[in-house]
């Protein structure tokens, strides 16, 4: 008979078959028992179990002395229990021995099998919808492992996964297979489930997040170890990202005054851009997504907008396959995006949130709102003029209205709506200017009970009569501006020449009587002619009294006299002395006077 070595049979259950020996060796010995001493020559016969009508293999072994057995093809001799035969190939072999004597006489033993499996397969792993890369990202701390390539005649799998480069933090897990591949037993720590040609395992508790060195090997049928798998690193990361933020940009925000930005932002940009600041450096489970949620008030409407990014290989794009998403431009710098929407924005205001997601989708919590308010359009422009009690010159004119003799005055400011062009009452202002230089530049102006006004003070003393330009500007909370048309009015505190009575008319004659010139005037209508300055040129700016009653209202220049005044009284004066009062009023309203007595008396003296 024939018997492999006992060192040499290493079948991975000995209590499991004995009906098949089991080897690792390629070149394994074996024993010839039994044989009785005519036999001078033996042969081997092997063929594979499988291939039922193949020829048989024969190695032919001569008997030599010292009870050697000389192998016919290399001459090499061997005791009779050490006789190596090589295997080629791994598989399942019948093996016999044929003895024979010098007289003919044969006889064959029993059948031996022998599985030969020298040649372990390594397999491979990854997770679970992952291809075989060597490095993974889990978000779960209980992932679960594909094992490939098992070699058919696996009986063991061990799975080694080392936190860190510790040895010491080592999980072990092993499942012990039948010899049809099938799941025998589960370790205590996980659990093995084989589905066609596929293992999958799960471990049952959590494991700490870090990054795992992950390799699998598996022990064949004749207790012969694989080598490792490829190495997979492992990376669990159940964390979410951190919670962004999302703010206007300084470019984008024209909020004005810059004040106002503690309660509210506006731009006067229908795209503006937006900073995400992604708050989170996570190198090993990177932000890949964003998405930033745009609602729109209108008429108390909420109008939603999402605009979608998504990171390839550092580089932020726009997500243009969900049809729900509108499109907007994103760049990166130093863990922020800047953002900006393609479509143009009404007037309106927006509230903006971001949400970021890992790479491996995991959402992190939502930012906080942004209100902004959009505005593009220009504000109605304004309109000054002088307060209405510094226009002094319409006691006569009533057209006006752009002098005055005030020399502080003040100016009423109007067409400004704080409501409809989003104005903040704090920016409007006043610039006043004369001869093209700025005497007041961007006076904030007051606001009481909704009117807009502004008080010069120490004006004339500081800058003196004459002509000035005064523009009012206001600018909406979008910080977009609107100036008025330029006012341009005149301060006058200078009081026209004294008007000048002429006593020396036809109407008067002059006597002296106690050393007193007296003027004397017959009874009946009586002219009297007065000069005044050249800036007294309408006779409405002449006020002529008799005795302090009543107005003269007989007025008229006198031809071809250089502002000389014909004043006629045709009232009936008594004999007597009497008094004229004459007052001029320049356009500004400052008012001088002269007066004079005159005599009226029945006849003329008659000259002496």
């Amino acid at each position: 008979m024939i018997k492999i070595n006992a060192e040499d049979h290493t079948p991975y259950d000995q209590d499991e078959d004995t009906d098949i020996k089991i080897t690792s060796k390629k070149n394994p010995r074996f024993t010839f028992e039994d044989i009785d001493d005519v036999v001078n020559k033996v042969t081997v016969s092997v063929s594979k179990s499988k291939e039922k009508n193949a020829d048989p293999k024969t190695i032919k072994y001569t008997k030599i002395p010292e009870g050697k057995w000389k192998n016919d093809e290399d001459d090499q001799g061997y005791n009779s229990n050490q006789i190596p035969i090589l295997f080629q190939e791994d598989g399942e072999y019948n093996m016999t021995l044929k003895a024979e004597t010098t007289g003919g006489l044969e006889a064959t033993s029993n059948r031996l099998t022998l599985g030969v499996y020298a040649d372990v397969m390594a397999p491979s792993i990854a997770v679970e919808g992952n291809d075989e890369r060597e490095e993974v990202l889990s978000g779960t701390a209980t992932p679960t492992f594909e094992i490939k390539n098992v070699d058919p005649h696996a009986r063991e799998i061990n799975i080694t996964a080392t936190l860190g480069k510790s040895e010491d933090t080592a999980k072990k897990f092993q499942a012990v297979l039948n010899r049809d591949g099938s799941i025998k037993t589960n370790p205590d720590n996980g659990f093995f489930q084989k589905i066609k040609s596929v293992y999958k395992f799960k471990p049952n508790e959590g494991w700490n997040e870090g990054k795992y060195n992950i390799v699998v090997s598996v022990i064949n049928e004749a207790h012969k170890e694989s080598s490792d798998s490829s190495l997979l690193e492992l990376i669990i990361d159940t964390s979410t990202p951190a919670q962004p933020s999302i703010t206007l940009s300084d470019t984008s925000n024209t909020t004005h005054p810059t004040s106002l930005q503690e309660k509210e932002k506006w731009t006067s940009s229908r795209k503006p851009t937006f900073t995400i600041d992604l708050k989170d450096n996570n190198t090993d489970n990177p932000i890949e997504k964003v998405e930033v949620i745009v609602t729109r008030v209108a008429e108390r409407v909420a109008e939603n907008g999402i605009y979608i990014a998504k990171k390839d290989r550092n580089v932020w794009s726009p997500e243009t396959k969900d049809k729900s998403s509108k499109k907007g431009t994103f760049s990166y710098m130093s863990n922020k995006l800047t953002f900006t929407p393609d479509d143009e924005w009404a007037k309106g205001e927006y509230s903006l949130s971001v949400k970021t997601y890992n790479s491996l989708n995991k959402p992190g919590d939502l930012s906080k709102k942004e209100v902004v308010n959009v505005n593009a359009d220009k504000p109605a422009e304004p309109k000054i003029e002088l307060a209405f009690a510094d226009q002094t010159g319409k006691t006569i004119d009533k057209s006006n209205t752009k002098i005055t003799n005030n020399p502080n005055p003040s100016f009423a400011i109007s067409n400004i709506n704080l409501k409809q062009d989003n104005i903040d009452e704090r920016a409007v202002t006043i610039t006043i200017t004369k001869d093209g230089e700025s005497k007041i530049t961007g006076a904030k102006v007051t606001h009481d009970t909704g009117q807009f006004s502004y008080k010069t003070s120490n004006f004339k003393d500081t800058y003196g009569d004459g002509e000035y330009n005064a523009t009012v500007r206001v600018i909406n909370k979008a910080g977009i501006p609107s100036d008025s048309q330029e006012f341009t009015f005149e301060i006058d505190t200078t009081e026209p020449d004294k008007p000048e009575i002429n006593w020396n008319s036809e109407a008067f004659k002059t006597a002296k009587n106690s050393d007193e010139l007296k003027a004397v005037a017959k009874k009946g209508q009586i002219v009297f002619l007065v000069t005044t300055s050249e800036e007294i040129d309408d006779p409405r700016y002449i006020t002529a009294k008799i005795n302090n009653t009543g107005s003269l209202s007989a007025k008229e220049k006198v031809k071809d006299r250089k502002n000389v005044w014909k004043l006629t009284s045709n009232d009936s004066l008594s004999s007597g002395k009497h008094n004229l009062y004459v007052e001029v009023t320049d356009k500004a309203g400052n008012k001088t006077s002269a007066q004079g007595e005159f005599m009226v008396l029945d006849a003329l003296p008659a000259p002496k």
